[in-house]
């Protein structure tokens, strides 16, 4: 008998017993593995669910610790089968450090997206890692299935979240989408946060041509959404 590929190998999910099923839409389930919670065998099966769908992400590697039971990251894993294979996978956590609130530019331009002056005072909780689909079940409506199952579970609006970046130009696609006005990133060199409260009067911190910050005062034809879950 001819053994099956390794994509099909490493995608393997077969039904068990001890599932957490959170969601079913038709011939999908979603399935949640919770690091804190779960089994090494189970946070095993996750990590190789979610490398096969990140493996050509150039961060990929740095996403995903299958060791990781900690509170302070809390991986929740969310997982689309179909056919008794993951067939899609979204990596949802605690958004540690921060995020900055990005407003669209114009499609095709560079950047797609940029900062506004005022930043909300609330910040997101939880962030998106990555979310991935089999590249024969695209289109098929598999992302939004994954994002909504996590958006109830978190009791949180899908514009609520924090993502990960860069895009690829599909996740760009989708995100903006769902989250035309704008969407939260997580803080990083590029995006620094360093600002305070809208109604504090203070100065914020603000992204200058070379990368850098530096302090200035609020633009009021910048100030942006209240909270992002609004949308």
């Amino acid at each position: 008998m001819k053994s099956p590929p390794d994509w099909l190998k490493a995608l393997s999910l077969k039904p068990q017993p001890d599932d957490r099923v959170v969601a079913r839409r038709r011939a999908t389930e979603v399935l949640l593995i919770i690091h804190r919670v779960d089994t090494r065998k189970r946070r095993s099966r996750g990590y190789l669910i979610t490398w096969w769908h990140r493996k050509d992400l150039g961060y990929g590697s740095k996403l995903h610790d299958p060791t990781d039971q900690s509170t302070e990251i809390d991986y929740h894993v969310f997982i689309a089968r179909q056919d008794g294979m993951g067939v899609g996978a979204l990596l949802a956590a605690r958004a540690q450090y921060g995020a900055a609130w990005l407003r669209w530019n114009r499609p095709g331009s560079k950047p797609a997206h940029r900062p506004i002056t005022i930043q909300p005072a609330e910040k997101p909780t939880w962030k998106f890692g990555f979310i991935g689909v089999l590249a024969t079940r695209r289109k098929r409506g598999i992302a939004k299935l994954l994002l909504s199952t996590a958006s109830e579970y978190f009791n949180t609006e899908i514009c609520g979240f924090a993502w990960g970046l860069p895009f690829k130009p599909d996740g760009e696609a989708l995100v903006r989408r769902l989250c035309p006005r704008g969407f939260w990133s997580l803080a990083n060199d590029r995006f620094p946060i360093c600002v305070s409260s809208i109604t504090g009067g203070s100065a914020l911190c603000k992204l200058t041509s070379s990368g850098n910050t530096r302090r200035d005062h609020p633009d009021p034809r910048e100030q942006g959404p209240v909270a992002a879950r609004e949308h």
